[in-house]
């Protein structure tokens, strides 16, 4: 049997891509195939509120291929929707008119949204591709657990039987963690075992390190007490991180002197946040809407604690990528979720972090406390596990090779 080559590849995603060195887990994995060899193209949307017109961004061995959408981030539900609908035509718009080419061997998409039905068989029927799923959001079944959609409505239905012919277009399913393998395979009978892997997220590892006294200049500029524990949230505010839980632990410790929370982020949910912080002035709370990047990082580098926050309603085992940038910082966590993710878990028995349920005041303040309490070098040890465990299982090599893999030997 000849041995099959991977030559040219298509990413579809939802994230706005506009330069090949934006940083990422779509990303860095998009340049890593790339910088391996591969010709690669990426489908990647302009939503209408920056009022782009539709472009191409071309390099060495890749072409970014920019289309126009309604909004979808930060965007109502209405609008969101509609977005979401009618992305599966707008891509597949976008891909007739600018990808001329030949071969494509390789495709490669993530959830959300789960509405690309139709250019995925278009790709299959018009260059038999092999169809690779990312899967990092399962859905319906997310927007039910938080009441945004009802379990016997009409686009519910509709939408759960996108899903499984999502499922049923792709040649594999790559998921984040063993729980979502386990689920995905307990909801959906019709898969093959054989057909669902884990493909983490990863990015590419590289640790920022910064003297002690730089750290001090740091914490100064944003009037960080030094001795203080720095707890860090960085990334979405919405629904789905449960921003209520989070307010209530805030106000639970606002006098509390040797804890200080950073949170950075935006959302839904930021209102809420912005308000609660402006009516009770807590001192040891500041919250940014967002940083520049470099100014961000410097800022994991000198927290001690990351935060993942998820919704203790949820059903769907969520791993948020923002694991990835603790890790990376060399930070352990303190997770609270839902029952059904295996973030927190993993976290505790690696090692590098506490988990407790995200509607348990209780067990969430004793694990703060905990980790205020913990001397500096149990911290920087927990630190060192999740860098190494991060190297191991989440640098972009990893997901990169079992992509490859499935590919060659499909």
């Amino acid at each position: 049997m000849e041995k099959r080559e991977l030559k040219n590849v298509l990413f579809i995603t939802q994230v706005p891509i506009d330069s090949i060195d934006q940083r990422g887990i779509y990303i860095d994995l998009f340049r890593f195939f790339k910088d391996n060899g591969h010709t690669v193209f990426i489908l990647s949307p302009i939503e209408r509120r920056h009022r782009n017109k539709p472009n191409i961004v071309e390099g060495d061995n890749y072409k970014i291929i920019r289309f126009r959408i309604p909004n979808i981030n930060k965007a109502g539900r209405i609008e969101k929707g509609m977005s979401l609908l009618l992305y599966d035509y707008q891509a597949r718009k976008a891909l007739k008119k600018f990808l001329k080419i030949k071969v494509l061997d390789l495709v490669l998409y993530s959830t959300p949204p789960i509405t690309l039905t139709r250019t995925i068989k278009y790709l299959s029927d018009s260059y038999s591709t092999f169809n690779y799923l990312l899967l990092k959001d399962i859905f319906p079944q997310n927007a039910i657990d938080l009441g945004i959609l009802k379990v016997s409505s009409r686009l519910t239905k509709y939408l759960r039987n996108k899903e499984k012919e999502l499922y049923a277009l792709s040649h594999r399913i790559g998921c984040m963690s063993q729980a979502n393998v386990d689920y995905i395979l307990t909801n959906n009978d019709e898969i093959n075992s054989l057909k669902v892997e884990i493909c983490p997220n990863s990015i590419i590892v590289k640790t920022i390190e910064w003297e002690e006294i730089h750290k001090e200049n740091i914490k100064r500029k944003y009037n960080i007490p030094i001795e203080a524990t720095l707890f860090l949230y960085g990334g979405n505010l919405g629904k789905p991180q449960g921003i209520d839980f989070l307010i209530t632990m805030l106000e639970k410790h606002k006098n509390d002197s040797e804890a200080f929370f950073l949170i950075i982020g935006s959302g839904t949910e930021y209102i809420k946040l912005s308000n609660f912080i402006l009516i009770n002035k807590p001192r040891n709370v500041l919250l940014f809407s967002q940083l520049p990047k470099d100014d961000y990082d410097k800022i994991v580098s000198v927290s001690d604690v990351g935060l993942i926050l998820l919704d203790y309603r949820f059903t769907i085992p969520n791993y948020p990528s923002r694991l990835l940038g603790y890790l990376n910082q060399k930070k352990p966590v303190l997770v609270m979720s839902d029952i059904n993710s295996d973030i927190g878990i993993n976290a505790y028995n690696r090692g590098y972090g506490f988990w407790c349920k995200s509607n348990d005041l209780k067990e969430a303040s004793r694990l703060l406390r905990d980790y205020c309490n913990l001397p500096k070098s149990e911290l920087i040890q927990m630190g060192e596990n999740g860098h190494a465990f991060l190297k191991e299982n989440y640098s972009i090599e990893v997901s990169y090779n079992i992509i490859l893999d499935s590919f060659l030997n499909s």
